[in-house]
């Protein structure tokens, strides 16, 4: 029989360099609330895009999302019952729709997605780096 209050980590190939402490932070952190997912601040200036016109946004009013997204197994199948919506980017979307809210805990910045050239380029710099390298590392 299946363990409805499992924890599981949903994450995308992309992110190689993902750190042991984000992931034991995100699964610690679903095991206490249903759901985790890490997070880095943005350092960039944001805009709002309106119809005609641009508005400054406060950016510590804001953070970029990571994986591994983790959830209760109960609350992730029922989150996949639900219909697709053309805005749902990622898994914690859906649970978020259904009224569920998302905890978030402390990303690592290294924990980049790779989706071009200049990633790649950046996650292979960081893995030849003299410090340790955080794909290296054992959780």
């Amino acid at each position: 029989m299946e363990d409805d209050n499992s924890v599981v980590g949903v994450h995308d190939a992309v992110r190689p360099l993902v750190s042991s402490k984000t992931i034991l932070a995100a699964f610690k952190a679903a095991e206490m609330y249903g759901n985790a997912v890490p997070a880095v601040p943005i350092n960039d200036s944001i805009r709002q895009i309106e119809t005609t016109r641009s508005i400054a946004v406060d950016r510590s009013r804001y953070c970029a999302t990571q994986t591994p997204q983790c959830f209760r197994t109960d609350i992730l199948k029922r989150a996949y019952t639900k219909d697709y919506h053309y805005t749902y980017t990622d898994d914690a979307m859906v649970v978020e729709a259904m009224g569920e809210h998302i905890h978030l805990v402390d990303g690592n910045a290294e924990n980049l997605k790779i989706t071009g050239p200049k990633d790649l380029i950046i996650a292979e710099a960081l893995m030849k780096a003299d410090t340790p390298v955080f794909i290296h590392s054992k959780i």
